[in-house]
């Protein structure tokens, strides 16, 4: 890890977050922004690994930052960091292109530990907003029995939505670390919600 942008505009919430990255990942380096517009100055003059991404700012919403990192460079690793636990928010950032949707008022150590997988490819999902996914897949299963999920896709999902990292599910289910990664890729942050 090199270098990471956050963009937060709550000063308190921005050296909490500041502090857990630097747990994890101590050597890099952090570009904070607090505005979009900082954001998109600091993208332009930038090379990022990963951008932390509050959705309400002071100058709009932290998914045109994500939509414009997926069209500028969609190997930048873009985590939504929010208090936002609702469907409304949350569907939204994985369809703009969000890897990964930590909440804020998760316990420290979790917080580390699920910014942590993404080194290795994992997408970084607070528990609860695996089970959110989890139950919006039920959902859609109740009222279009057609849904695109398979059966082995439904299990890697109820697995990580358990709390479980690729390895231990690959492990579990006896398919490649590989495999379970794509489905998690697919069905979280490319299928249209």
């Amino acid at each position: 890890m090199q270098k990471a942008l956050i963009l937060e505009d709550n000063p308190e919430a921005l050296a909490w977050i500041e502090r857990r990255f630097k747990n994890v990942f101590p050597d890099a380096s952090i570009v904070p922004a607090i505005t979009i517009q900082q954001a998109q100055n600091s993208l332009s003059q930038h090379t990022f690994n990963m951008a932390l991404i509050d959705l309400q700012l002071p100058d709009g919403s932290g998914l045109d930052v994500i939509k414009q990192i997926n069209q500028t460079d969609p190997t930048l690793t873009c985590i939504v960091i929010t208090i936002y636990d609702d469907d409304a928010h949350l569907f939204p950032a994985l369809q703009a292109g969000a890897h990964g949707y930590l909440l804020k008022d998760m316990p420290s150590e979790q917080f580390e530990s699920r910014l942590k997988l993404t080194a290795s490819g994992e997408p970084a999902l607070s528990p609860t907003i695996a089970r959110k996914i989890i139950k919006h897949f039920e959902r859609s299963h109740l009222s279009q029995p057609t849904h695109n999920l398979t059966n082995r896709e439904q299990e890697v999902l109820i697995f990580i939505a358990k709390g479980l990292t690729s390895k231990e599910v690959a492990s579990l289910l006896e398919i490649s670390n590989y495999t379970v990664k794509e489905y998690i890729k697919r069905d979280l942050c490319t299928r249209t919600i």
